[in-house]
């Protein structure tokens, strides 16, 4: 007698390592980067620094080498408005109340072109006051938003909160966004959260 074939189908959940949006892709697989710092990491006892990526990357025939800019003049440069952005994300204005600080908030935000892939740097009173740099600001907040609760949806104690996270993200989200948003059903300690 011959053993019966199952017929019945079983879902197949598959992982891939990806390139976060808005980062610029290297010619390498997302794959192999990962797989050579892993590689990397185990070498170092399970901790590694940034430097170590630059130093094993640095040699031609690393798999890692295609990532990074290698000539001095264009990555000084870079480096540069890496510290200009650093420079203007650094200023705050404070409030001094009889002597003891009351409040902090930034004077110049990154905001984020609606017409190019770039950001602009403004003063807080400019950009909140321009309605088309409001929306970008607002816009950015919503992912940012969006990638810390998916990061965080796990922990129960911040179930309250959630609710209202869900509802400036769905006042604040791009339509074109919230078309791409599939639903996913979670159960935590009890709690449906969908």
């Amino acid at each position: 007698m011959a053993a019966k074939s199952s017929t019945a189908r079983q879902d197949q959940v598959t992982s891939k390592i990806i390139f976060v949006d808005g980062y610029r892709r290297p010619p390498i697989p997302a794959e192999t980067v990962f797989a050579r710092i892993q590689q990397l990491q185990q070498t170092k006892g399970g901790r590694l620094m940034a430097q170590d990526v630059v130093e094993d990357a640095r040699p031609v025939g690393s798999a890692l080498h295609s990532a990074f800019e290698w000539n001095d003049g264009i990555a000084g440069e870079k480096f540069r408005c890496w510290q200009a952005r650093n420079l203007m994300h650094s200023l705050r204005l404070i409030t001094i109340q009889d002597g003891v600080k009351t409040s902090e908030h930034r004077v110049i935000l990154s905001v984020p072109k609606t017409d190019e892939n770039e950001r602009v740097y403004m003063s807080a009173q400019s950009a909140m006051a321009n309605p088309k740099w409001r929306t970008a600001l607002l816009e950015q907040a919503a992912r940012d938003l969006a990638s810390w609760r998916a990061r965080y949806q796990d922990l129960a104690e911040l179930a309250d909160i959630f609710p209202v996270i869900d509802e400036f993200l769905r006042v604040h989200t791009p339509e074109k966004k919230k078309a791409k948003k599939s639903k996913t059903t979670v159960r935590i300690k009890g709690v449906q959260r969908t």
